[in-house]
């Protein structure tokens, strides 16, 4: 009988476009295999990615950037 070991998950934002340099790294979200991000705003925006790991070893996934549009509005008066 094989088991599955329990996958943990730790998501993070990085201040750069890549995913091997943890010192501009921060850990944002653990143990889902989605990330969420709701009603985003502008000091979220940047680069993401994750690590999944269990007792066979880590696997870090590709990085995406998050961007958050502003709307502006102008009032004619």
């Amino acid at each position: 009988m094989t088991l599955n070991p329990m996958i943990h998950y730790t998501w993070y934002r990085s201040g750069d476009n890549a995913n091997d340099t943890p010192g501009d790294d921060t850990a944002v979200g653990t143990d889902a295999n989605t990330l969420t991000v709701i009603n985003a705003a502008t000091d979220q925006e940047g680069y993401y990615y994750c690590v999944a790991s269990n007792s066979g070893g880590a696997a870090v996934s590709n990085v995406v950037k998050l961007g958050v549009k502003r709307l502006v509005a102008f009032i004619h008066r």
